[in-house]
């Protein structure tokens, strides 16, 4: 396998991996939306100019905008909105262990505020 790709591929691994991570310590303090807001505000303005630099950015058409739109829909507001919603009731505290609650039920329960 060329070295290019697979260094594109590992770093799509950590930066997509960091952002449950992320998202576990920031949630707390923003809504899930406005934690998406501002992860793909940031993305597109990044990616808008890289594009516009190399001399790639092209408009392809409504059709093409069209088809971006229900994948952005489907992979990214459904999918992305219920796993951070997920991880921001605490579903990520305990899920993957097997520990049980204080009174004996086993799974995730958030910890109780303070």
């Amino acid at each position: 396998m060329n070295r290019r790709i697979l260094a594109i591929e590992f770093l799509f691994l950590v930066l997509w991996s960091s952002g449950f991570i992320g998202a576990k310590y920031v949630l707390p303090y923003v809504g899930t939306f406005t934690l998406l807001f501002f992860r793909y505000l940031i993305l597109s303005v990044v990616l808008f100019a890289w594009l516009a630099a190399r001399g790639q950015f092209r408009f392809g058409g409504i059709a093409q905008i069209r088809q971006s739109a229900v994948m952005g829909l489907l992979a990214h507001c459904i999918c992305l909105v219920a796993v951070l919603e997920a991880i921001n009731l605490g579903a990520g505290h305990c899920c993957f262990g097997r520990r049980f609650a204080a009174d004996g039920h086993r799974g995730c329960r958030r910890p109780a505020p303070q």
